[in-house]
């Protein structure tokens, strides 16, 4: 595995002057690396609650995924370990606000999925805000470092 940094004048110059108007509608991201405080703990909640599969480790980062993979979610402790705790529902502030994971089934499966955190301690929080009122099946719970996950159930 390599890390190689992101050459945005390349990515800016493929689209020339257009305007940037924000994503398209549906557009879904392969996946997410987060800067967590613990790999230890991460790897507890993203392998052990949530059944994701360890995939791989790199110094300082641990991956998981799902459906062989090689990673959905990658925990990483790159710019050290001694962070606050994410701040998603402290909208004045910067920073990542929630990533989103698909269910497919009925609504029966996402609720013993919401069951099978709060038997396990993890908070589950049923507060849907405005930017997604469209999804009736969803809530969203938190790993360690306050980071939220939703689970959306799509048909």
């Amino acid at each position: 595995m390599v890390t190689e940094p992101l050459d945005v004048t390349n990515l800016l110059n493929q689209y020339g002057n257009e305007i940037w108007n924000g994503f398209p509608v549906h557009t879904t991201i392969g996946h997410v690396h987060l800067h967590v405080s613990n790999l230890s703990k991460a790897k507890k909640f993203y392998h052990k609650s949530l059944g994701l599969y360890h995939t791989a480790s790199y110094p300082g980062a641990y991956f998981f995924a799902a459906d062989g993979y090689h990673h959905h979610v990658a925990a990483n402790t790159w710019i050290g370990t001694n962070i606050l705790r994410n701040s998603a529902n402290d909208h004045s502030k910067p920073g990542l606000d929630h990533f989103a994971i698909r269910i497919t089934g009925e609504k029966e499966d996402l609720k013993k999925l919401n069951g099978h955190f709060a038997l396990n301690g993890i908070t589950v929080d049923e507060e849907l805000y405005d930017s997604d009122k469209h999804h009736d099946s969803s809530f969203y719970i938190y790993d360690p470092d306050g980071i939220k996950l939703q689970f959306l159930l799509t048909k």
